[in-house]
């Protein structure tokens, strides 16, 4: 079954101040830093139920080299990302976004 890929708009400023932060500290790791969402993110697609729930259905992969997290949840024929954080930030933040 494929399902709607879908990331919010929250979530793609979360994607963007990383992005900054990264790049701000050495020329290129800012691109590292996305290339590594995409590939969490085809992970997501590929296994969408793989990973376990943690709050209300809303399901945490963490990335492979940066100590970030995407947050989603999977709503019938739709993948919703709603987060993407470092895995420091109050948990508060990401259970806000359902």
């Amino acid at each position: 079954m494929t399902r709607r890929f879908l990331i919010r708009p929250e979530a793609e400023q979360d994607l963007a101040g990383a992005y900054e932060y990264y790049e701000g500290q050495y020329e290129g790791l800012g691109r590292q830093f996305l290339d590594e969402a995409l590939a969490t993110f085809e992970r997501i697609r590929e296994h969408p139920e793989l990973y376990a729930p943690l709050y209300h259905g809303i399901r945490r992969v963490l990335f492979g080299k940066f100590p970030y997290g995407a947050f989603y949840i999977v709503d019938g024929g739709k993948i919703r990302v709603l987060a993407v954080l470092h895995m420091s930030r109050n948990p508060a933040v990401w259970r806000s976004r359902n």
